[in-house]
């Protein structure tokens, strides 16, 4: 379930949905909430790229 959502993330992030940013931006909020729950280990060895996917998906929403 994790990885069904991560991959739709993913799918938002790379702006092949940009009429449906809302979706997007629900399940940026449910990966947030999914962060909170897995272990820390998990996190630190991944938040950066995700984190940097986040940044890159703001950018280029903000540069259209």
């Amino acid at each position: 379930m994790f990885w069904i959502d991560l991959i739709t993330f993913s799918y938002h992030v790379q702006g092949y949905d940009m009429m449906y940013m809302d979706k997007a931006f629900t399940v940026i909020t449910i990966f947030l909430f999914k962060i909170k729950i897995t272990s820390f280990t998990f996190i630190t060895m991944n938040f950066n790229a995700f984190l940097s996917s986040i940044l890159i998906s703001f950018i280029r929403i903000y540069r259209h």
